[in-house]
């Protein structure tokens, strides 16, 4: 299955492992851009965005779906976006939705907390 996978801080890493170890084929990693981080103040990437790099993964920084990466992510021709932990609701609009052929699928630590 061809997938887009959207996240960024350490609570989507496991999940992006989970999608590449099972042989789904990732065509795109999106996540935020690399941010100071830490006592040092160095810029650094996000753990999705690390993690993704060492599995050899095409990855787009993104903080808002501007038409650059909606190109990236109709380009990608996914069946499925796996989001984790990204703020899809926040950022992603119709044309982003369109772009996957079969569904999205969403998973964020404060919609598991009540369950």
């Amino acid at each position: 299955m061809r997938i887009v996978f959207m996240g960024t801080p350490d609570f989507a890493v496991p999940s992006l492992t989970s999608l590449v170890e099972a042989g789904n084929e990732i065509a795109l990693v999106v996540t935020r851009p690399d941010a100071v981080r830490g006592r040092g103040k160095k810029l650094e990437p996000s753990p999705v965005k690390a993690k993704a790099l060492e599995l050899g993964l095409p990855v787009v920084e993104a903080n808002r779906m501007t038409p650059e990466v909606v190109e990236a992510l109709q380009a990608a021709q996914a069946d499925i976006f796996c989001v984790a932990a990204y703020g899809a609701a926040r950022y992603c609009e119709c044309s982003c939705v369109l772009a996957a052929s079969l569904a999205w699928g969403c998973s964020h630590s404060a919609c598991h907390s009540r369950w």
